[in-house]
């Protein structure tokens, strides 16, 4: 899958007076914004994190600080307030990941269908995000190019952190730290 995969399908709406609009015509208009600003995201930025993001380990918690990230797919993931998740039991060394998602929001009655009285719709989608372990970096086997990384085109975590075993103690990775500010966005900067 290619950074460009949506690009063919694309169809921007085209409105005339007098036209009938549906709840159809509008989602196709949202969709094409949504389309074109991750195909932006992908083919200029890459995968990364755009700011913030840092990650603080304390006793037995991991600190994420707030921040944004893009991930292969385009989406922009946005932590928009300090969080902190307790630190897993692991053996070996692990990683910290950040993934896009979308939570339904918003239930409104709808009218009924066959059948299915009760069932609410959502007018609205709450952009979040999922934070998870992993024993291997997602990007692992991506290319390093121009200050990020290559973007697959698929939706998946990216790594905050490389949490390491030693004498029993998980420890953040300073090699791996030092790589993930290294990407970071400074705003201000031209």
């Amino acid at each position: 899958m290619s950074a460009y995969n949506d690009y063919h399908n694309l169809v921007r709406p085209h409105y005339y007076s007098g036209m009938i609009l549906t709840a159809q015509d509008l989602q196709a208009e949202q969709e094409y914004h949504i389309h074109k600003r991750r195909m932006h995201n992908r083919c200029l930025h890459g995968c990364r994190v755009a700011c913030g993001l840092g990650v603080n380990l304390r006793r037995k918690f991991v600190y994420i600080e707030p921040g944004m990230a893009l991930d292969c797919y385009g989406n922009e993931i946005v932590v928009p307030e300090p969080v902190r998740i307790p630190l897993p039991d692991r053996k070996r060394r692990f990683f910290l990941t950040l993934s896009y998602s979308e939570i339904e929001a918003e239930p409104v009655p709808s009218p009924p269908a066959e059948g299915d009285f009760d069932r609410p719709e959502f007018s609205g989608i709450r952009e979040s995000f999922a934070l998870g372990w992993s024993a291997r970096d997602p990007l692992s086997a991506h290319d390093w190019r121009n200050g990020a990384w290559a973007a697959c085109g698929r939706s998946h975590p990216l790594a905050l952190a490389k949490f390491i075993i030693r004498s029993g103690q998980a420890r953040l990775s300073k090699s791996f730290e030092e790589r993930v500010k290294a990407i970071h966005h400074k705003p201000g900067r031209e």
